[in-house]
């Protein structure tokens, strides 16, 4: 029984009965069998040994119109409160119940509220199981993220220190490795000479010389020589990358070249870029412009990087786990980096790919100033979930339509709708220059769509810039290819807050 609805309803879920009979399963109005249902409301039995003598006309017309000659309906009601009932009817012949068949009834019904309340239970606990996973999972991205901000906070200065302790060592390892080069090539000539002036060597000299194997080691030496160089020159490369990530000790802004910044954090990050026993390594993918050097504060910067990139490999590894080895080196996942002079601004963009099993590339760039995004993509329209303020740039391999946008919802702190007062700029790239499709500013509505003309693009932007103090800064929106006559359908709306992530 369904009562929470403008019209209560019946709605018969189950029914065994011969395959010559009509199916009354689904919903029937309560006023179609008010007597009936005010009846099993009250929690009576309906036992009724002759439909053709009973003295209630609606009744009587209603089962007989069923071709029922008799009926017996035990009520049920659950330990949350919802009601219903189940019955047993007769057709064709005429048989009163028994005794035993109405015990029968009672003991079914019995059994049958004891199963519906275990089943009630259960999706209780496994609603509450559910609620609790979600909480500890927002815990444990919660603590990952305060941890990885303490990390950040600390990591210049600690870069700074290890790169210090280790560059002194290689200094002078490396400045001595010529030295100990020179002082070899002239101990090897000077054996040279020794076996050219002396080519009868005594007994003792003899043996000491196949004892040691000199032939191989003045073969080796050189070898080993040049290898320590080559080691010497890989940490060398390796501290100055830290130095010029770290610049801790330069608190002011400085002339910087961009790209050696970007390199610096690339070779820190190898570790994580290189090939695991689970995919191929990462391809990083250099597009630099010819950028002018820039001043600013360039350790803060690299930490800035540092995030992006580390970002994009955490993306990259999360949807990766779904194929395998073989697959992801067939098509191999990306970072693209890209750097370019735009109206005297230097445009930076970091973008991570993956491939899917058909070949095709998505790609997603987040340009976050401050807070956290969750962007969630099945196919046929987008959802991106946010913190302010921040920038979103998404992009396709091959050329889609874009039609309409909506703004869906937004909350509170309890994570209830309300309206989504933002000022927001959705902006579409025509291979040139940034256009704006739809702007809106503090729009009262908790909810609306707009369409504009169709345009063709690979690249969509979107800017949110500001929130009234009185909502949350959570919000969503989805973006829709080209629209019919019909409006884009509204989602059901999910009243828990949105799980956002970085």
């Amino acid at each position: 029984y369904v009562d929470d609805e403008a019209v209560p309803y019946w709605h018969i879920v189950q029914e065994a009965k011969r395959e010559d009979l009509p199916s009354i399963l689904g919903k029937s109005p309560v006023a179609a069998i008010s007597a009936v249902s005010q009846r099993i409301k009250d929690g009576v039995v309906l036992r009724i040994d002759d439909i053709e003598t009973y003295p209630d006309p609606d009744i009587r017309a209603f089962f007989q119109q069923l071709n029922y000659t008799a009926l017996l309906a035990h009520p049920v009601q659950t330990q949350s409160g919802r009601q219903g009932a189940w019955a047993i009817a007769r057709v064709a012949r005429k048989k009163p119940w028994r005794e035993e068949d109405v015990e029968l009834m009672e003991a079914v019904a019995t059994q049958l509220i004891l199963g519906l309340n275990q089943a009630e239970l259960y999706e209780q606990s496994r609603s509450k199981t559910l609620e609790l996973e979600r909480a500890y999972q927002e815990l444990q991205q919660a603590q990952s993220q305060l941890i990885q901000s303490e990390k950040m906070s600390s990591l210049g200065q600690l870069v700074a220190g290890v790169a210090h302790e280790i560059n002194n060592p290689v200094n002078f390892i490396y400045g001595n490795i010529t030295h100990v080069t020179d002082y070899t090539n002239d101990i090897v000539n000077l054996l040279q000479l020794y076996q050219d002036t002396y080519s009868q060597p005594t007994p003792e000299i003899a043996e000491e010389i196949e004892d040691i194997d000199l032939e191989f080691l003045l073969e080796d030496l050189p070898k080993m020589l040049n290898s320590m160089t080559v080691g010497a020159d890989r940490i060398k490369e390796i501290v100055k990358s830290l130095r010029t990530f770290s610049r801790f000790n330069e608190a002011e802004m400085k002339l910087v070249n961009l790209h050696e910044n970007i390199d610096s954090t690339l070779m820190i990050l190898y570790n994580r870029i290189k090939a695991k026993n689970d995919r191929p390594e990462i391809e990083v993918i250099k597009n630099y412009g010819d950028l002018p050097p820039v001043g600013c504060y360039a350790g803060q910067l690299n930490q800035v990087f540092m995030n992006l990139i580390s970002n994009a490999i955490d993306a990259l590894e999360e949807k990766s786990q779904n194929f395998t080895y073989a697959e992801i080196g067939a098509n191999p996942n990306r970072i693209t980096i890209t750097t370019e002079t735009v109206d005297n601004t230097i445009k930076i963009c970091i973008a991570s790919s993956v491939r899917t099993r058909d070949g095709a590339e998505i790609r997603e760039s987040l340009f976050l100033n401050d807070g956290q995004a969750d962007l969630e993509d099945n196919g046929s329209r987008c959802v991106l979930r946010g913190d302010l303020p921040q920038v979103v740039e998404l992009s396709w391999d091959q050329p889609v339509e874009l039609g309409a946008a909506r703004i869906v919802s937004g909350y509170n702190q309890r994570g209830v709708i309300v309206a989504p007062l933002i000022d927001f700029a959705l902006e579409w790239h025509d291979g040139h220059h940034w256009r704006q499709a739809w702007a809106a500013a503090g729009n009262t509505e908790p909810a609306w769509a707009r369409r504009f003309p169709t345009v063709r693009t690979t690249r969509l932007r979107l800017l949110v810039t500001r929130t009234k103090d009185d909502v949350s800064r959570i919000w969503e929106i989805e973006y829709y290819g080209p629209v019919s006559a019909v409006e884009p359908e509204t989602p059901e709306p999910d009243r828990r807050r949105a799980d956002a992530r970085r």
